[in-house]
């Protein structure tokens, strides 16, 4: 269960944030709801640092009820009756890709994967997957899937302590016991993108009985 008050209790206790808020949004193109927090600077300040207040949330708050976006705004939109109309409060803006292409084959398929499940363009290396609109039921349907083409256990932690894709690609491949065997399934990785898990496992008994 979710608690947008505790949620914003955490933000307003945080140093440099004067007002916070939480709505659940769904945002074109991201077919799934997600979590998004407001925060409104102390006078004088630029209000902290997103990560910091990730880390805040994170220690907090259960995985599911950290947001997926922090927006800094000026003031929290208020009613006629004084109290906060979240209907005003502005989508996120689209974050245009700015970091290094994927290195290798296997984070080419990490972002193709993150890109099929969250409906946005291919991230880049630095890319995280809950920064783009991910959320823990998109990361639990991820792992799911990873499991089933890799025929191992792919622990949902690993994506929230590795949310990048770069991250989250060499934790995989640390993971690994067999030298490797991530890399040679790179390939069929990048199938996770738009199949949904019955037409997945087909793909994968064909390519493996071939």
């Amino acid at each position: 269960r979710i608690e947008l008050g505790e949620i914003e209790a955490v933000l307003g206790a945080q140093p440099g944030v004067a007002a916070a808020a939480c709505v659940v949004r769904t945002d074109p193109p991201r077919p799934d709801p997600r979590l998004v927090a407001y925060i409104v600077p102390s006078p004088g300040t630029n209000g902290p640092g997103l990560d910091a207040l990730i880390v805040a949330l994170r220690q907090a708050l259960p995985d599911y009820m950290v947001p997926s976006a922090i927006v800094t705004i000026d003031a929290l939109p208020l009613g006629a009756s004084g109290k906060l109309d979240r209907r005003q409060l502005p989508a996120p803006a689209a974050e245009a890709p700015s970091g290094a292409p994927p290195a290798d084959d296997l984070e080419l398929a990490v972002s193709d994967a993150f890109a099929g499940l969250l409906g946005c363009e291919r991230p880049d290396r630095d890319g995280d997957f809950f920064a783009l609109g991910g959320h823990s039921l998109l990361a639990t349907r991820l792992t799911a899937q990873l499991e089933t083409l890799f025929r191992r256990p792919v622990p949902l932690r690993m994506l929230f302590d590795h949310p990048t894709v770069a991250r989250f690609a060499a934790a995989l491949v640390a993971s690994e016991q067999r030298p490797g065997q991530m890399q040679r399934v790179a390939g069929r990785l990048r199938v996770l993108s738009g199949l949904d898990a019955d037409a997945l496992k087909a793909r994968i008994g064909t390519s493996t009985s071939s």
